[in-house]
């Protein structure tokens, strides 16, 4: 009985010290990152050299499937990143390889959203479109720790 006590005790024990240890994920919200919104406008005009913006609208439900993964990756890159939530203003077009190399806004669109842009120079170098295909971005960008 008294070895039926302990171990029952030693499982309560652990039990409690394993969840007490289990870390608890970050929940981010775009408000989180308010000072890094930026307008369409300001696309181009950034002081950094490199940098990525996130097109978003918090309707989209294919940007809140992604949400948590690209503002983690927002959260570990925000000395290069930047968002910019959806207008009808922005243009849109679904030809984007018109806009690689492009460095007048008058001539950058996207096709939808969620969009990942990378701005590099004041010129736009990459333009993808699409929940799986940002997802697949960012799970594979390098991390220097």
């Amino acid at each position: 009985m008294r070895l039926l006590r302990f171990l029952f005790t030693l499982l309560l024990l652990t039990s409690f010290i394993s969840c007490s240890t289990q870390k608890e994920e970050r929940v981010f919200d775009y408000e989180d990152f308010i000072d890094l919104k930026i307008s369409w406008d300001d696309l181009l005009t950034q002081e950094k050299e490199t940098y990525f913006v996130y097109v978003y609208s918090e309707y989209c439900s294919h940007c809140n499937h992604i949400k948590q993964g690209v503002l983690k990756f927002i959260f570990n890159h925000q000395d290069m990143s930047y968002l910019i939530q959806y207008s009808s203003s922005i243009p849109i077009d679904n030809d984007l390889e018109k806009t690689i190399g492009k460095d007048d806004i008058n001539d950058i669109f996207i096709k939808g959203t969620p969009t990942l842009l990378s701005i590099d120079k004041s010129t736009l170098i990459m333009n993808i479109t699409g929940e799986s295909t940002i997802a697949q971005y960012i799970e594979n960008y390098p991390t220097y720790l």
